[in-house]
């Protein structure tokens, strides 16, 4: 599905349809592309924070963790240096039902998730026992953006990937109280 929003064109790729969600706050996505534009030439990327409601996943802000050392073709998460930023956003928000939910990251240019970008997400996947979403902004020289969603979640001893198309909340958002501030994701590529 491809849009226009506010100038860019916005394409979501979907390649399955799947009664699991995934919903993207107007905020958090302003920020997402801005973070992402940012670094261009650059891949950028990041901690997606929000909660779980039912089998849903609403991202309800992005958190930048920077890479001095990314490049073109890559960026590297630092697990503690995540951690840390995580930690200081989840201090100075009131509410306790919001929390880690996720992984983002950029391509300067136009290609969906890797098979790096998908081991990272099953890895982050199989330490969690709820789902977890990895947005992917890709850039294209006409200057549009495309945004890949991957929903992971454990099932058993494996891990489920499926890609999801995020859908865009325009309307303010707010979490149901529910504790969801946990996080173990170790995974540190993408």
């Amino acid at each position: 599905m491809t849009f226009n929003l506010r100038g860019l064109n916005v394409t979501i790729a979907n390649r399955k349809e799947r009664a699991s969600r995934v919903w993207l706050a107007e905020r958090a996505y302003d920020k997402l592309i801005a973070a992402a534009s940012h670094d261009l030439p650059n891949e950028a990327g990041g901690i997606l924070v929000g909660w779980h409601q039912g089998t849903g996943i609403f991202v309800s802000d992005i958190l930048t963790v920077a890479d001095s050392a990314a490049g073109r073709y890559h960026f590297v998460r630092n697990h503690d240096t995540a951690e840390a930023v995580l930690s200081t956003y989840l201090d100075q928000e009131p509410d306790s039902a919001v929390g880690y939910v996720g992984e983002w990251h950029s391509h300067p240019i136009l290609q969906p998730p890797s098979s790096i970008d998908y081991n990272s997400i099953r890895g982050v996947a199989e330490q969690m026992n709820r789902p977890v979403v990895m947005f992917v902004v890709a850039f294209d020289r006409d200057g549009s953006v495309s945004i890949y969603g991957v929903h992971a979640q454990r099932q058993d001893r494996t891990v489920e990937l499926l890609r999801v198309a995020p859908q865009l909340l325009s309307k303010s958002i707010s979490s149901p109280n529910r504790r969801v501030r946990s996080w173990s994701g170790q995974a540190d590529r993408g």
